[in-house]
């Protein structure tokens, strides 16, 4: 099966998924220790790090993560947390107020940002297993608002620890790839979307549905 999530909707293929929503082969990775049918979560293996604009950064508590479409952001733990704004507070300071004291970065906080000052935010690089997935600045600066007034959030969530696996992929990290699951395989295929998923099994220019999926719509993010 293959899961895809927007904002606000979404979809469930079951069964084969066909690439149709993307402009890139699925790229797959073996899941880490599956144990076969007693497995009840996703787990990939993070490397210990991640890269912030093309530099290496090792984080601690970042081994072993999972992919749930039940949790909103990423939740990963303190430390690993902050290890990455250390890195944004001493590499990225013309983002404007970035390095100001307290700084913004901080877990599911929310500020205006300008588009132009959002491109100044670096690009994350996650290891999941043998494949690279990056996260643009719109990808893990969620655009959140409310009241006319249209905020930058950081899709980050963190507790003192995170238990059973390190880090918790949510839906802020799946949104921008169609995520495969090939159970008979234990392995999990990775595509970088490219179209609406309530676009799946319709040919184009047409609202004909040519294959079965599961839409699921919601209200969307929320902070």
């Amino acid at each position: 099966f293959a899961l895809c999530i927007e904002e606000t909707s979404g979809a469930l293929i079951l069964g084969g998924y066909d690439s149709s929503l993307g402009n890139t082969p699925v790229r797959w990775t073996q899941e880490a220790n599956a144990s076969g049918s007693s497995r009840n979560y996703y787990k990939v293996e993070l490397g210990g790090g991640i890269e912030i604009a093309g530099l290496r950064v090792n984080l601690p508590d970042f081994n072993f993560g999972m992919l749930d479409s039940g949790t909103m952001l990423i939740v990963m733990s303190t430390a690993a947390f902050n290890g990455i704004r250390s890195n944004l507070l001493t590499h990225h300071c013309n983002v404007p107020r970035l390095c100001q004291s307290p700084t913004w970065f901080s877990p599911a906080s929310c500020i205006i940002l300008s588009n132009q000052d959002l491109r100044l935010l670096p690009v994350l690089k996650f290891s999941i297993g043998s494949v690279k997935v990056t996260l643009g600045p719109s990808d893990y600066m969620v655009k959140y608002t409310v009241g006319g007034v249209s905020y930058r959030c950081v899709g980050i969530h963190t507790l003192p620890s995170v238990s059973p696996v390190q880090v918790i992929l949510g839906n802020v990290f799946m949104m921008p790839f169609i995520i495969v699951h090939d159970r008979q395989q234990h392995r999990i295929g990775i595509q970088k979307r490219r179209r609406s998923c309530q676009s799946y099994g319709q040919p184009p220019n047409s609202t004909i549905r040519t294959r079965a999926i599961t839409r699921v719509d919601g209200p969307g993010l929320g902070f």
